[in-house]
């Protein structure tokens, strides 16, 4: 397969995946397209029998399959690993799934890919995704922000991240060319997903699919959900400053041309925060006015309770997180 020939690369990072990382590469693989494309996965020093599933897929398709192995894991290090794994793509578009997620849908990339040929003026393009919790073997539907194919914009990868606004990275299809390269507030930022989102929306316009063409995967050992899960408080504040500090270079680097819904973001986490941190007293204040404003009625009641009967509202979540379980 010639260079020239590839259109799209599959770009998959992994690490310790050896329960997942089969079903991912078999959706992969088994995607029926008109169009050559290639496989780049990247180990992150696997030590859990990833490698050798890795190499067994590589020495059976060679001519679609690369990997790329590190001697020592770079994510202990603080190291971002997609620019240096896109640079070694050679499709004019990408594609990426994380190696415990996989697609199910076996003309995903064809579909995508057709969106972009006919739409050159959009730089991504992404698709509605189901949740499967490992720890309880269920799947469950993404609480997605849009019930129809539509554009998206950046504004709605601000406010509605976290909410289901936010994309899943296993259905992110963009062109290479808009990665070449990228900007210092991804590099600065604690995750990969958001700040690649944000920047890709400068770009160009953006699309998504409402239809089921990849599976996210919640809750596997050593995912971000399950970290996120098991935060002490201490964590949590961390985790929530390295997303508030995201927010800020992202908005200098866009010259704040979207400031207002920068500010809004920060208010939400701030709230958020108090709300995780039980700090009640803290989220009567009238800055908090704003979010009660623009917000629907689902959280005006939520706010409501939490301002007026705190008691309350914790019997009632604690009633509702246990019909959970």
């Amino acid at each position: 397969m010639l260079k020239e020939d590839i259109e799209v690369s599959v770009c998959c990072l992994t690490y310790n995946h050896k329960n997942y990382i089969r079903q991912a590469i078999d959706s992969f693989i088994n995607q029926n397209t008109n169009f050559n494309y290639e496989v780049v996965i990247h180990d992150d020093c696997s030590n859990d029998g990833t490698i050798d599933i890795l190499k067994e897929y590589e020495q059976k398709y060679p001519n679609i399959i690369k990997v790329i192995y590190e001697e020592k894991n770079l994510y202990s290090q603080g190291i971002k690993m997609e620019p240096m794994v896109f640079k070694q793509c050679k499709g004019k578009y990408i594609a990426l799934c994380e190696g415990d997620d996989y697609w199910c849908d076996e003309n995903k990339l064809q579909i995508q890919y057709d969106f972009m040929k006919k739409n050159v003026d959009y730089s991504l393009v992404c698709h509605d995704a189901k949740l499967y919790y490992e720890d309880k073997k269920v799947y469950k539907k993404r609480n997605s922000s849009y019930k129809k194919s539509c554009d998206c914009s950046v504004e709605d990868f601000i406010l509605k991240h976290g909410v289901g606004g936010g994309l899943p990275t296993c259905s992110m299809f963009f062109k290479k060319q808009c990665v070449e390269p990228l900007p210092d507030f991804f590099y600065e930022s604690s995750v990969g997903d958001l700040p690649l989102t944000l920047y890709l929306g400068l770009q160009g316009k953006c699309y998504y699919i409402n239809k089921v063409m990849g599976v996210y995967r919640v809750n596997t050992p050593g995912s971000w959900t399950m970290k996120i899960n098991n935060q002490t408080e201490e964590q949590i504040i961390k985790t929530q400053d390295g997303f508030n500090s995201l927010m800020k270079n992202f908005n200098e680097y866009s010259n704040k041309k979207y400031d207002k819904e920068v500010q809004m973001y920060l208010l939400k986490n701030d709230f958020d925060l108090a709300l995780c941190l039980k700090r009640f007293e803290y989220l009567k204040n009238e800055k908090f006015k704003v979010l009660y404003k623009n917000s629907n009625f689902k959280f005006k009641l939520k706010l409501f309770l939490i301002r007026n009967f705190s008691t309350l509202f914790l019997f009632l979540k604690k009633v509702k997180n246990a019909r959970k379980k």
